[in-house]
């Protein structure tokens, strides 16, 4: 996946960072299946992990704020 397209992570995100990549995937190519198995989980937890250590509360509002304006011209659409 990561060689097919110019696509990267935005690296100002941490907590919400594979939202943000799933979503600029679909919107470059529209056409995706649903299958409701799934095909990657992740149950670590490991402290380590960059998503562990951003669960506090300042993060995840900043990073949903970021995201809003971020795609605030698109959802303005659906707002109206």
């Amino acid at each position: 996946m990561f060689r097919k397209t110019e696509l990267r992570f935005d690296e100002r995100m941490k907590f919400l960072v594979d939202f943000d990549f799933y979503y600029s995937m679909i919107k470059m190519n529209p056409h995706f299946a649903y299958i409701p198995k799934a095909l990657i989980v992740n149950i670590s937890n490991h402290e380590a992990q960059v998503t562990a250590s951003s669960m506090d509360k300042k993060t995840q509002v900043c990073e949903h704020s970021y995201l809003y304006n971020k795609f605030l011209s698109e959802f303005s659409v659906l707002i109206k």
